[in-house]
Formats: C-alpha cells, structure tokens, sequence
C-alpha cells in the first residue's frame, strides 16, 4: 500500500466514529458498508473509462462521484443529523469514490 492511503484509512475510521455518535453499531456498519461499495463503485469507473481510452483523472472522478453518489439514501437518512456531520461524510463518500477511481484499488 502507498503511504498516502495507509494514512487515510485511520482518518476515515475516526471520523466514522465521530458521525456515528449515538446512533448505534447498525448505524456504523451500514455506512462502513456503504463506504466499500462506494469505492469499488469508484473502481468500475474507472475500468470503464479505461476501456473507453480515457485517461483517468481527478475531475472526472470527481464529475462521476457527482452523478453516482449525490443522493445516496445513506447520506439522505443522515439528514436529520447536524449539517457538520452530513458535510463531513458527504466528503467522506466522495474522497473514497474519488480514490477508488483514481487509482483503481480500495
């Protein structure tokens, strides 16, 4: 594994844990979830664009996260939720998107 991405796994666990608050396990085990699909929804992008001889960056990551993960129901149920924790696992969602994407791998 890259440095870059061993560093970002424990950063994503405690902030996984701060949006959970009380909510529960379930609540923390649906979202992990939901984070692993994201980013292997991140790599079949970018096999896609790969088979399409395109070369695959950032902001079209970033424009395919915007189409893919917009209205996700894990991100709406969080909604009742302060604004603070729906911001930060919104960008949660689009940086493990955006990785996956990136480089191909969770």
């Amino acid at each position: 594994m890259r440095p870059a991405r061993i560093a970002w796994l424990p950063s994503a666990a405690i902030l996984m844990a701060l949006i959970s608050g009380c909510g529960g396990s379930s609540d923390y085990d649906e979202r992990v979830a939901y984070l692993r699909e994201v980013g292997l929804r991140g790599i079949e992008v970018n096999n896609l664009l790969s088979e399409q001889n395109t070369q695959v960056t950032e902001e079209e990551c970033r424009t395919a996260s915007v189409a893919l993960n917009d209205d996700s129901p894990i991100v709406l149920d969080i909604a009742g939720r302060n604004a603070e924790q729906v911001d930060s696992f919104k960008r949660l969602v689009d940086d493990t998107f955006i990785e996956a994407c990136v480089s191909g791998r969770i």
